[in-house]
């Protein structure tokens, strides 16, 4: 019979360090419910790239009750009131403050972070939005003499007076193969996601590609259109007419050249 206890007592020790952690304990009070309205900040553009450019921010208020809200944004430009009657109502604040990339952005290379809090009676929500800082120096074309210097591949900014241009670059024969072609391009565009700079809306020019023959002494035409607001002319988000396709550009002075090769580049204006 003793035994038979013994075994009872094992089981129940057995069962004991079985149950999960806090079993037996009183329950935790339930949380607290949920805001009565949400909050979301946008920024435009979406990357910056130099000194100068502007960031631009838009905050979306949403009423998530049945009943009318007042509320209180604070955000770096100051603060702002809302007041929303409707169940389940929406207030939107586009460009409701707006922040100038400085050089210590550039030099850091981290993202942009700002922050909006949304307060009302009982409570606050806080809003986050991020922008990429993907600095990208400006093309030298020219010495302080104004002589002709190698523009070294990649990306670079160019600020041109507005208007149609051609960009004649001649390839660097010290950094191209001399016993077989090479495939080369040049693209010009402007800050909006797919936007090139084409000489019309129909096409034509913002990008090349040839098949380039060692020695060459043909230079690589670039023929592009910069209009005077930044935007150019041909695919992208810049051409929507539709409020929901805007996409704004940190900086409209600023243009984008990219080329897969090391040249030297003339510039002309028509």
């Amino acid at each position: 019979m003793r035994r038979f206890w013994f075994l009872l007592l094992a089981v129940a020790m057995t069962l004991v360090i079985a149950l999960p952690a806090g079993a037996g304990k009183p329950p935790k009070p339930k949380p607290p419910s949920s805001a009565p309205l949400a909050a979301t900040l946008n920024a435009q553009p979406i990357w910056v790239h130099e000194d100068g450019d502007v960031i631009w921010y838009s905050v979306t208020v949403q009423n998530k009750t049945q009943s009318p809200i007042t509320a209180t944004i604070l955000h770096p430009g100051g603060s702002t009131e809302v007041s929303i009657t409707e169940p389940r109502g929406v207030a939107e604040f586009p460009n409701l403050f707006s922040y100038p990339v400085t050089e210590d952005d550039v030099l850091a290379a981290i993202d942009i972070v700002r922050t909006v809090v949304v307060t009302y009676e009982g409570g606050e929500v806080v809003a986050e939005t991020s922008t990429v800082m993907d600095p990208v120096d400006e093309c030298v074309f020219e010495d302080e003499d104004e002589n002709p210097v190698v523009t070294k591949s990649g990306l670079c900014i160019w600020k041109p007076a507005p208007g149609i241009w051609d960009l004649s670059a001649v390839p660097d024969p010290d950094q191209m193969p001399t016993k077989r072609p090479t495939n080369v391009m040049m693209t010009m565009r402007d800050g909006v996601p797919g936007n090139w700079c084409t000489l019309s809306t129909d096409g034509g020019g913002g990008v090349v590609q040839e098949r380039w023959l060692p020695n060459s002494p043909t230079p690589i035409v670039l023929d592009v259109n910069l209009p005077s607001d930044g935007m150019c002319l041909m695919g992208g988000a810049g051409v929507c007419t539709d409020d929901d396709c805007y996409f704004a550009v940190g900086n409209p002075e600023s243009f984008y050249l990219y080329t897969t090769f090391d040249a030297t580049i003339t510039l002309t204006k028509h």
